[in-house]
C-alpha cells in the first residue's frame, strides 16, 4: 500500500507539510484499518473517562458529600493509568506504520503489531511515566476541589502536574519517533526529545493542539456536528494524531540531527532525497 521506495513512484512531496496530505491520500485504506485498531485499544480508557464523568455528575446532582466526589475522581484517576498504557501500546504500533510510509517504504497492516513487538520495550518506561502522570492529573484535580489542605499548596501541585503532563505529551512523539528510527541509548533519546521540546516549545504546543484537534472539536462543535466529528475520529483519528506529531518530529530531526549526522535519512521520503540519490548514482 502507498508509495514504494524501490519503484520511486512520483510525484513525491517537497516537504513534510505536503507529505501529510500525500500520505493520507496514498495510504488511506491502511490508515483506516490501523486507526480502527488504535480506537479499539482506546476503548478501555474511553469507558473509564465516560463512567467516571457520569458517576461524578450524578453524585454532584444528588448533593453527594465531598468525600464521595473525591473518591470518584480518585478511582477514575487510578484506573486511567492502566487504560492509558493500553492505548500507548497501540501508539507504538502506529508510529511504526507512520515511520514506514513517511520514509516511502512498503507498509502493511501487520507492521502495526510488528512495531509493538520490536519497539515496546524501548519506550516502556516513558509510556509508564506518561500513564501515571495522566492519572495523577485527575487525582490532583480531585484533591484541589475536595481535599482539606492549604488551597495554595493544592493549586501549586495541580498546576505542576498539568505542566508535567503537557511536557511529557510533547516529548513522547519525539522519543517514539527516534526510537523507531535510531539505535541510540535511552538517555540520548530522552535528552534529544527534551531539547527539541524546549527549543521549539511554542511550535510544539501548536502541534500538540493540532494533532488532538479532533478530540478538542468534540467540546467545541454544535451537537449536530459532533456525530460527524466522532465518525472521523474513529476511522482516522489515531492515524491523524500520530501522523501530525510524527511528521513534526521528522521535520525537526531533519533540521537538527539528520542533516549533519544521518545524511542517509535526511529528507527521506521527500522528492529531494531521491534527486540526491539519483545524482549519487
Amino acid at each position: 500500500m502507498g508509495l514504494f521506495n524501490k519503484n520511486k513512484v512520483l510525484p513525491l512531496p517537497p516537504n513534510r507539510f505536503i507529505q501529510f496530505f500525500t500520505l493520507i491520500k496514498e495510504n488511506f485504506i491502511l490508515l483506516f484499518y490501523t486507526s480502527i485498531t488504535h480506537f479499539i485499544f482506546s476503548l478501555p480508557l474511553i469507558y473509564i473517562l465516560l463512567s467516571t464523568y457520569i458517576r461524578y455528575k450524578n453524585l454532584l446532582n444528588n448533593s453527594a458529600t465531598s468525600d464521595e466526589l473525591f473518591k470518584t475522581l480518585l478511582s477514575g484517576g487510578l484506573l486511567i493509568i492502566p487504560t492509558m498504557f493500553v492505548l500507548s501500546i497501540a501508539t507504538v504500533g502506529m508510529h511504526n506504520i507512520i515511520k514506514k510510509i513517511s520514509y516511502n517504504e512498503a507498509a502493511q497492516y501487520k507492521d502495526f503489531f510488528i512495531g509493538i513487538k520490536e519497539n515496546l520495550l524501548n519506550v516502556l518506561r516513558l509510556l509508564i511515566i506518561d500513564s501515571i502522570v495522566s492519572g495523577i492529573v485527575v487525582v490532583n484535580y480531585g484533591s484541589y476541589l475536595f481535599a482539606d489542605i492549604n488551597v495554595f499548596f493544592k493549586l501549586i501541585i495541580l498546576i505542576s502536574s498539568i505542566i508535567l503532563f503537557f511536557i511529557i505529551k510533547i516529548i513522547k512523539p519525539f522519543y517514539m519517533t527516534q526510537s523507531a528510527i535510531f539505535d541510540n541509548n535511552k538517555i540520548n533519546l530522552l535528552k534529544n526529545s527534551f531539547t527539541f521540546t524546549m527549543f521549539k516549545f511554542v511550535r510544539n504546543i501548536g502541534i500538540f493542539l493540532l494533532s488532538n484537534l479532533l478530540i478538542i472539536l468534540i467540546f467545541l462543535l454544535p451537537e449536530q456536528m459532533r456525530v460527524i466529528n466522532m465518525v472521523i475520529l474513529i476511522i482516522l483519528g489515531g492515524a491523524y494524531n500520530i501522523l501530525v506529531s510524527h511528521l513534526n518530529s521528522l521535520s525537526i530531526l531533519d533540521q537538527f540531527i539528520d542533516k549533519e549526522a544521518y545524511q542517509t535519512i535526511y529528507h527521506k521520503g521527500l522528492i529531494d532525497y531521491y534527486k540526491k540519490e539519483d545524482k549519487n548514482e
